[in-house]
């Protein structure tokens, strides 16, 4: 009889401490795929950061090498250097997709894009056929060239941004558009403006214009429709809104062009 009774706490003493390890190795395991996932995302941050600070560098051959048609011992090198550049670029874009940049990691992204990436037609080509890339550039642009994203202290990286834009859409071949050459030159009229109240309207304009044709439409319906709008519904007396007296200017150079 004792040894009956004995048996049950036998068993539970032993359960006990098995099931306290169970559910602390329970825990560790939850814990494993955030802290992973956490760690990937640091390195990855590490790594893009790391990348925005290498540029490829493309060795010039020389005049004798060039005159007698000799091929340089390193002359694969441009070929070698430009598809380095292409899966650098196109990892650093692709992985935007996943994270939220801060305004001071954009624009040192954008800093390395225009001294590194764009002066390389190839690459520049390369990059552009990959949907993924493009599609990660448009939502970065969308993402800081939004009406909330053009508040005063975010205005320097939208004009970048909208310069940058304009040569992807160059590279493209998307400068058919009538509209393009008044666009470019606000775009350049917006980053010598030093009135915030007045490079806001400007920079947003670009903006609508960049993103109806790098969607693909034949003329900018909504930055046209804005244009409009604005002319449309200001004051004929007093003193014009800085938007009013910008769309105003814009149509006139449009119709000069016409």
């Amino acid at each position: 009889m004792l040894k009956d009774k004995n048996k049950p706490m036998t068993a539970a003493r032993a359960k006990g401490p098995r099931g306290r390890r169970r559910r602390h190795g329970e825990v560790e395991e939850a814990a494993e795929p955030e802290l992973e996932a956490s760690s990937l995302a640091t390195c990855k941050d590490l790594l893009r950061a790391t990348l925005t600070h290498w540029g490829p560098v493309v060795p010039v051959l020389g005049p004798t090498q060039e005159s007698v048609g000799q091929a340089a011992p390193g002359s694969k090198a441009p070929d070698s250097i430009h598809a380095a550049a292409s899966l650098v670029a196109n990892w650093v874009l692709r992985s935007l997709a996943e994270c939220l940049l801060s305004r001071a990691e954009v624009t040192r992204l954008l800093d390395w894009l225009e001294s590194y990436i764009l002066p390389h037609s190839v690459v520049v080509a390369d990059l552009l056929r990959d949907s993924a890339v493009t599609s990660g550039i448009f939502r970065l642009y969308n993402r800081h060239c939004s009406v909330q994203g053009l508040a005063e202290p975010a205005q320097d990286v939208a004009c970048k941004f909208n310069t940058i834009m304009l040569q992807l859409l160059a590279a493209r071949g998307q400068i058919d558009s009538p509209f393009h050459p008044v666009v470019e030159a606000l775009c350049l009229d917006c980053l010598d403006e030093k009135d915030e109240a007045k490079r806001a309207p400007t920079v947003f304009l670009v903006s609508l214009y960049v993103k109806d044709i790098w969607l693909g439409a034949q003329q900018p319906d909504t930055f046209l429709a804005h244009v409009r709008m604005a002319r449309e519904t200001a004051k004929p007396h007093g003193e014009a809104e800085a938007i009013v007296a910008l769309c105003r200017n814009i149509d006139s150079s449009i119709q000069t062009d016409a």
